[in-house]
């Protein structure tokens, strides 16, 4: 056998090692073992590569070959990837009922028809408490008419904007809201919320290579972010292009979105993680639609002498070469040639997927449980549910509903309040003077937001529990009634205009009623009937019983014989 020839490295390697042996022997033995021992060590990864303590981390599997993960940081990620995930996301949110029902759902379960805000200023050693209930009442009534004209245009309301932006999270995983002084005819307050689009958010050209400014955001050396670049259009408008960018502070802007790794600057879709099961289920649910369709073409098959003449003739339309197309539609004809073709045979397209049911309920609810979202509300399917697990999946559901709430409470409404309430005390909305409010304004922005109401299956049983939580102290009736909808001083005052309504209207009652007994006695005294007419003991045309005064006397006169009888006999 042939010895196998050296490389020139590998010659110059062992003249190397030759020389040193020789002439240096003792640094020729350290570098051996050296040498081995790293030999040694990549022989022992090698070997671990195949021997991995779990599964998933395992190469040997034809997937666990195929996996392919990616090993980027947070910010990397969303550079190369969130723009084409987040488009992947609205496409679906447009097409697929799924992804739009859950965008729609999560709108509707966590914001409703939207948060009430309550203030709760409280009294203290500075603040009487009759004082702290007059300012609430005077903020509370502020923000309502502040709520209905609440963006940059004061056509918008704030319970509007609490859906946009709530849509805008879970479609594109997150929204942008930003604070400007703006005044608006018939708004009490200059202040204004405008929500920006995501798209508008990014990192001008001229800041490419700067470390300190990624995603649309720049940050100070600490890391902290200082500021936000906001292009003033849209990037794909046909109507207007502008490269330019505003540069906003950050104590203007609210960025509201959830991390999903540490210091991740911007925010994922919600159903990012159930992307390629909805387009899986999209895809399968054409193909069985055109399986059926194929199905049903092939109806009729006559046999001509002539089927080219028949075939030109049925043709509808022709191609580049110009050869004449015959479309294939349900309730289609083929003509054919019994003799020369034979019995004609096709391609069988399969049944169509009989079990086409039982994989789409399969996908949706893969497809939910990606999404942290109850299957049922999903694909708004409760035929097979009984009261007691319909309650149990939007109870699960709503824990993650009032996680979302707080993510608006937090990250944004809590900010338009603090503004709302600065713009009212220096615009002397509020008996409340700059002095006091720049010296205690945590004690002035004291507040809280309280959602909708959610009914349960059963309302009887929904209205117990508020009753019961209000006798145990756990909640108010400000709070229930704000769940409601509603505000418990406009409660309040509505009950007692309508108990005055009602005490008026009984006075109105009882004065009617002396009215028509003063008229019944001047009329009896105008025919000379007495003032009283005692109604007759018997019925008329009888004769009238015997007087109780001639029974009496009756009964005595019979007691007298009997005892004239006895005294007679005893003589």
């Amino acid at each position: 056998m042939a010895k196998p020839k050296r490389t020139f490295g590998q010659r110059v390697a062992g003249f190397y090692d030759a020389i040193e042996s020789r002439f240096a022997p003792g640094r020729f033995r350290a570098r051996r073992l050296a040498h081995l021992e790293i030999t040694q060590t990549e022989t022992l990864l090698r070997l671990q590569a195949h021997m991995v303590a779990r599964d998933s981390a395992g190469t040997e599997t034809t997937k666990g070959k195929n996996w392919l993960t990616s090993r980027l940081s947070p910010d990397t990620e969303l550079e190369t990837e969130q723009e084409e995930t987040r488009n992947r996301s609205r496409d679906l949110y447009l097409k697929d009922p799924i992804a739009a029902s859950h965008i729609k759902g999560r709108v509707t379960n966590v914001v409703g028809t939207g948060m009430t805000p309550q203030s709760q200023i409280r009294g203290d050693e500075l603040i009487s408490q009759e004082r702290a209930e007059a300012l609430n009442s005077q903020l509370e009534e502020l923000a309502r008419r502040q709520m209905k004209r609440s963006d940059i245009s004061g056509v918008i309301a704030l319970w509007m904007q609490q859906r946009l932006i709530q849509r805008c999270v879970d479609r594109d995983g997150e929204a942008f809201v930003v604070f400007s002084d703006k005044v608006v005819a018939r708004k009490p307050l200059p202040l204004a919320a405008e929500v920006v689009s995501v798209q508008r958010i990014e990192t001008p050209a001229q800041f490419a290579g700067d470390a300190n400014v990624r995603l649309g955001r720049r940050r100070d050396k600490d890391g902290t972010v200082i500021s936000y670049f906001i292009r003033k259009t849209e990037p794909n408008d046909q109507m207007g292009w502008d490269e330019s960018y505003d540069e906003v502070p950050v104590d203007r802007v609210c960025h509201i979105y959830e991390q999903d790794e540490p210091g991740a600057s911007r925010g994922w879709p919600a159903n990012v993680a159930s992307q390629r099961t909805l387009k899986n289920a999209w895809d399968y649910e054409e193909a069985v639609l055109i399986a059926k369709q194929v199905q049903a073409c092939y109806t009729a098959f006559v046999p001509k002498p002539r089927p080219t003449v028949a075939a030109i003739n049925a043709a509808t339309s022709t191609d580049t070469d110009g050869r004449r197309n015959q479309q294939i539609s349900p309730g289609g004809i083929v003509y054919y040639d019994p003799i020369t073709e034979g019995v004609p045979t096709f391609a069988d397209p399969g049944k169509g997927g009989e079990d086409h049911a039982t994989y789409m309920d399969s996908l949706a609810r893969k497809a939910a449980a990606g999404m942290n979202y109850p299957a049922e509300m999903l694909a708004k399917n409760y035929g097979a549910m009984n009261f007691a697990s319909t309650r149990a999946s939007i109870i699960e559901g709503r824990i993650e509903f009032d996680a979302a709430q707080l993510f608006h409470v937090d990250l944004w409404l809590s900010r338009w309040w603090e503004e709302f309430v600065r713009e009212a005390v220096i615009a002397g909305e509020v008996d409340i003077t700059p002095a006091e409010y720049n010296e205690r304004p945590h004690v002035f922005e004291r507040h809280i937001w309280v959602p909708c109401q959610r009914d349960w299956v059963d309302p009887l049983k929904d209205v117990n529990a508020n009753v019961a939580a209000v006798n145990a102290g756990v909640r108010s009736k400000s709070m229930v009634a704000a769940t409601a909808g509603t505000n418990f001083d406009d409660v309040i005052d509505q009950q007692v205009r309508e108990r005055i309504r009602e005490a008026n209207a009984d006075l109105i009652v009882q004065k009617r009623k002396l009215e028509i007994e003063l008229e019944l006695l001047k009329y009896r005294k105008q025919i000379g009937l007495p003032d009283q007419v005692v109604p007759p003991s018997t019925p008329p045309n009888q004769p009238p019983p015997p007087d109780d005064a001639e029974d009496d006397e009756d009964e005595e006169d019979e007691a007298d014989e009997e005892n004239d009888e006895k005294q007679g006999d005893s003589a």
